[in-house]
Parts: C-alpha cells; sequence; structure tokens
C-alpha cells in the first residue's frame, strides 16, 4: 500500500510525465520513455520514505527529467519534419496540378491549332481545285471554238476550190474550142475544096458580068 501511495505522490509531483506522454501520443512519438520513468519511480518508492524525501528533493536537470523533456523534444521534432514534409508534400501536388492542367490547356490549344491548321488547309486546297476545274473547262472550250473555226475555214477552202476547178475546166473548154477553129481556118485546102472554091467563084464572077 505503501508503494501505491508513493507511486500517486511521485505522479502528483511531476506531472510533466502525463503531459509529456499525451503530447507524445498526440504526435505519434513513442511513450516508451514515460513508461519506463514511471516504473523505476515505483521500484525506488519502495525502498522507504527516505528514499521517496530523496526522489523529492531531486534537481531539475535529473536523469528522468532529461529523458522526459528529450522525448518531447523529439516529439515536436518529428511532428515538424511531419508537418514539412505533408507541406511540401502539398506543395508539389499543387505544382503538379498546375503543370498537367497547363499541359491539358497546351495539348488542347495545339489540337484546336491543328485543326484550323487542317480546316485552313481543306480551304486552300479546294479553292485550288476549284481554280484548276475552271481553268480546264476554260481551255477546253477555247479548243472547242479554234477547231470549230478550223473546220468551218476548211470547208470554206473546199467550196472555193471547187469553184475555182469548175472556172478552170469552163476556161479550158472555151480555149480549145478557139483552138480548134482557128486550126480548122487556117488548114490548107484539098484539091476538090480548091475546084469548088474557084467554080463558085468564076460562077459568082459571070453573072456579076452578065449584068
Amino acid at each position: 500500500m505503501e508503494g501505491e501511495g508513493s507511486t500517486v505522490l511521485v505522479d502528483s509531483i511531476f506531472p510533466t510525465h502525463t503531459h509529456v506522454a499525451d503530447e507524445a501520443a498526440s504526435t505519434g512519438v513513442d511513450v516508451r520513455h514515460g513508461v519506463a520513468s514511471t516504473i523505476v519511480t515505483s521500484l525506488d518508492a519502495e525502498q522507504g520514505s527516505g528514499n521517496i524525501d530523496k526522489t523529492l528533493s531531486m534537481p531539475h536537470d535529473s536523469p528522468l527529467i532529461r529523458v522526459n523533456i528529450l522525448g518531447s523534444d523529439e516529439g515536436r521534432m518529428q511532428h515538424n519534419e511531419l508537418m514539412d514534409f505533408v507541406t511540401k508534400l502539398s506543395d508539389q501536388s499543387s505544382s503538379f496540378g498546375g503543370r498537367l492542367k497547363a499541359n491539358k490547356e497546351d495539348k488542347g490549344k495545339d489540337i484546336m491549332e491543328e485543326s484550323e491548321s487542317d480546316v485552313t488547309k481543306t480551304k486552300r486546297q479546294q479553292e485550288q481545285e476549284r481554280l484548276g476545274l475552271e481553268t480546264v473547262v476554260r481551255l477546253q472550250e477555247q479548243f472547242y471554238e479554234e477547231e470549230r473555226q478550223r473546220i468551218g475555214k476548211e470547208q470554206v477552202s473546199k467550196v472555193d476550190q471547187a469553184k475555182m476547178l469548175v472556172d478552170l475546166i469552163n476556161q479550158r473548154k472555151r480555149y480549145f474550142a478557139k483552138q480548134k477553129a482557128e486550126a480548122k481556118r487556117k488548114k490548107p485546102m484539098t484539091q476538090a475544096q480548091q475546084m469548088t472554091y474557084i467554080f463558085n467563084y468564076i460562077k459568082h464572077m459571070g453573072s456579076y458580068t452578065l449584068k
């Protein structure tokens, strides 16, 4: 019973133990140092009241207090390190999220620019195809017109050539008729023709004399 009372007395005298243990538990620090200090205090209490007085007169820099302080400091350090780690992790997550959003926006912008470029290229190709088709149609119409004019000229030339041929044939006919008449007139008379001519001449002269 005396030991139990001593234990209660020590715990009430050193409330730092309970505070440190609670703080260490709240920060995730091992509380085994606090448990060890309680056990040591209980063992000392069983040796008598003199030991209790000696424990009460323990200086502030006793090993028990230093252990509790070190445990408390270690818990604070781990808590601070944990908070720093969480803060850095949150900052990295925010930075990564920002970069991811920026990459998505840039990718979407690139896709829109590529789509606009494709639309522009398609319109340009359609315009070139339309102009090319109009050029082909115009050249075909020009070719057909030139061909029609050429055929018309050839037809006119054929008519002229036929007319010129008819005129040439008629001229040749007239020429040969004239040549035939001249040849007939210039041809020397035969003897019979001469006798007939003379007889006709004398007959004509005699009739003239008789008158």
